[in-house]
């Protein structure tokens, strides 16, 4: 769960630096979205994004 959400955050990061955040944050989500992850797991990745 610790390097799911370091690395969601650090991508998050990069790619709000070369595009704009909005985009971004709903390429994000998406993709949280198509994941079978827990809730808690999907909770910690989408604290992770806001933060990127």
């Amino acid at each position: 769960m610790f390097v799911a959400t370091v690395g969601l955050g650090f991508l998050s990061a990069v790619l709000s630096s070369i595009m704009n955040n909005m985009p971004t944050f709903m390429i994000d989500v998406l993709a949280i979205k198509g994941m079978n992850t827990d809730r808690i797991v999907r909770e910690a990745l989408i604290y992770e994004i806001l933060s990127g």
